[in-house]
Parts: structure tokens; sequence; C-alpha cells
């Protein structure tokens, strides 16, 4: 409790501390008269209070402006001797700023209590009625000194109070792109998270039929031998399966419940790989230059078959370039099929090579540290992706010069 009324106390001397300060910036409306009007520092006042929630703040936050406007002045006026009559100008803003947060305290939680969608414009207008009425009773008792019309002073609450709201106006945008920002970008990190999860289900229903093919093939080898250790091999197996397929199944209900109702255009697509592949580069300390092309943009179906095999492609388009190099992935459309290219300027590959990279385990990339092969799976789950979608990849690459993969998905998926 204590650290928040610390807290609370903190923000009103700092908001205060501004509005002292902008308070020094001022407008002449006469050069003949020793007044002025303070423009900026009541318009900021105005902002706070126009966010407040505690009645309390209505009156602390003006006073202790009002303390912070005079001493500032003081000070300026000795080192600067800005005009002959300070005293008199301090005392009238002191009186302003107060009687400011009394007519606050009495009138804002009224106006808050309203409930209307227009409650803000409101409040704005009820900011400029206490500016206004604060320079009426500011301008009774120093008539002498002041010599200031209503109409100017209805002039200026309308200026402050535009600031008011230009300035509220300004910060809920930049808040808006703040938060929109920040959506985005957990949106790529979910999107990121669900691709990684789709890629190893589909790998994992691939590998059910291999499960289920090796225990068949141990029954069969029980039948033909008797051999026991078979019979406990296709038990292992079973198992294994019965749990395995109760994983899948559950991810499987996952991922179909997300893909079956994801729709995502190209731009989007690329916009999310072009952010998680910088994230990438960053990491690896490559010198790459990636680029993306959208010759026309279109809306993709079950998007996330896309974020696998191009994600895989450029994965290795720049493993291919080496320290440094380019890539450049593009889309197009002829009207039935979905035209994807991933292309680089890497060491390319041999045509004995070519022919070979789409067979599982198959694979060139190697660990230098460790001196272990990889997987060899990547392309040979692009492939499987592709054909799922009833698509076709085909590769062209020559040595020294780079590789292009062309993929086409058929529109009627």
């Amino acid at each position: 409790m204590n650290t928040q009324l610390s807290l609370k106390y903190k923000r009103i001397f700092m908001h205060a501390f501004m509005v002292g300060l902008l308070g020094q910036l001022y407008v002449m409306l006469d050069p003949a008269e020793p007044f002025f009007v303070t423009i900026f520092g009541v318009a900021l006042l105005g902002y706070f209070i126009l966010h407040m929630q505690d009645i309390q703040e209505y009156l602390i936050l003006p006073i202790v402006s009002g303390l912070f406007v005079v001493a500032f002045r003081m000070i300026f006026d000795f080192i600067f001797h800005l005009a002959p009559n300070t005293i008199v100008l301090a005392e009238t803003a002191f009186v302003y700023y107060l009687c400011y947060g009394i007519l606050a305290v009495l009138l804002l939680p009224l106006v808050k209590s309203f409930k209307s969608s227009h409650k803000r414009e409101y409040l704005i207008l009820s900011i400029g009625m206490l500016d206004f009425f604060s320079n009426m009773v500011e301008r009774f008792f120093f008539s002498d000194d002041l010599h200031i019309s209503i109409q100017e002073l209805i002039i200026i609450a309308i200026i402050r109070s535009f600031l008011i709201w230009a300035f509220d106006l300004i910060m809920e945008r930049q808040r808006m792109l703040t938060i929109r920002e920040e959506h985005e970008k957990r949106y790529a990190r979910l999107n990121d998270f669900l691709v990684n999860i789709y890629s190893e289900v589909f790998y994992l229903k691939k590998s059910q039929a291999d499960l289920e093919h090796a225990m068949k093939e141990a029954h069969r080898i029980y039948d033909e031998s008797q051999n026991p250790d078979a019979l406990n091999l296709a038990i292992a197996i079973h198992e294994i399966k019965k749990d395995y397929y109760r994983l899948v199944s559950g991810l499987s209900n996952l991922v179909d419940n997300v893909d079956d109702n994801h729709r995502m255009s190209v731009r989007d697509i690329f916009a999310i790989i072009e952010e998680n592949m910088e994230h990438q580069k960053k990491d690896s300390g490559k010198d790459i230059t990636l680029n993306f092309i959208c010759y026309k943009d279109g809306i993709i179906d079950q998007c996330y078959d896309i974020f696998i095999v191009v994600n895989n492609l450029i994965v290795n388009a720049m493993d291919a370039c080496g320290e440094k190099g380019r890539i450049l992935v593009t889309y197009e459309s002829n009207g039935d099929y979905d035209i994807f290219t991933v292309i680089d300027n890497g060491s390319g590959m041999e045509e004995e090579v070519k022919e070979c990279i789409f067979l599982p385990g198959f694979s060139t990339k190697f660990d230098p540290h460790t001196g272990e092969m990889s997987s060899g799976i990547g392309l040979c789950h692009v492939k499987d992706v592709v054909t799922k979608r009833g698509g076709d990849i085909l590769c062209t690459s020559q040595i020294g010069k780079g590789t292009e993969f062309v993929i086409s998905f058929p529109k009627t998926i």
C-alpha cells in the first residue's frame, strides 16, 4: 500500500514538474502589456487530468503544478530578467492553478459518471470550461494587472482544448500501433510454433505406416520361425504403437482444428517467414540477402503447408550459400496454380546429387564440429507435403551458380 502511494506521489511530482517547465513557454498577446499566456503547460495539465481516476489528484496535481510554475518563473526571471512584475504574474498563475484544481474536483467526477460513447469529448469540453472559468477568477482578482478580454479567454480555452484533444489522439494512435506491433510479433511466434508442430505431426503420420509394417514383419517372422524373440518384438512394437497413436491423434486434432479454418494472404505468409528468417540469419552470423517478391497477392488455404515448404527450402538455400549469398523467394499465380520459387546463388548441385535430394535419408550436410550427417528428412518432407496437396516441385541447379526450386500447388485443394 505504501509503495503504491509512493509511486502515486512520484507520478504527480513528475507530471507537475513537466507542467511547470512547459509553463515557461508563453505567447504575448500584446507586446505593450506585461501579461502573457502559457499554452503548452496548461494543455499538458489538461491531458494528465483527462486520464486521472483518483479525485484527490484532480486537486493535488494543479496545486503542485502551480508551485512549480511559480518557482520556475521566479528562477528564470532572476536569471534572464524576463518581466518587470514577476511577483504579480506568479501570484496570478498560482491563483489560476488553485482554482483549476478546485473546479476539477467539483466538475469532472460528475462528467465521468456519464454513460456515453462520447465521454472523452465531454471530458475535454469540461476541461476547457475549467480553463475558462479559472482564467475568469484570475482576471477578477487581478483586474488591475491583467488586461485581457473575455473573448480572448474563450479563444485561449479553445486552443488549449484542441491541443489536449490532438495530443490525446496522437498518444492513443501510438498506443494502438504499439499494441498492434506486439500482437503481430506474438502472432508470428505462435504461427512459427504451430508450423513446427504441424511439420512434426505430418512426419509422425507418415511414420505410422512404417511402425505398422514393422509390427506385421515381426509377426510374420514369428509365424515362420516360432522365434519367441520375434513375438516379444511384435508385442513391444504394439505397445509403442498404442502410445504413439495416442500422441499423434491428440496433436493431429489440434493441428486439424487450426488448419481447417486457417487462411492467409501470401504477403502475410512472406512477412512472417521473413521475420523468422531474419532472426535465424542473425543467430548464424551469415551475410545472406533475403528478398521476397509477391507479383500478385493471393489467399492460401491450409497455409501451414506453405510455411513448411518455403521454410525448409530457404534453410537449405542458406546452407548452400555458405557465409555470404543471395536468396530470392517469389509468388505468382497463373489462374489454376499457386507458384512459389526459391532461388539462391549458392554452390549448386551436380546432376547425380540432384536426382537423390528427395530420397529419405539422403543429405549432403554434416556438422563440421562433430562430423555427423544431417537426418536428410528436410527435402523428403517437402516433397511429401507438396505431393499431399496435389502439387509438384521441380529443381534446377548449376555448379557454382546456384539452385532454383519451383513449387506449384493447384488452387482447387
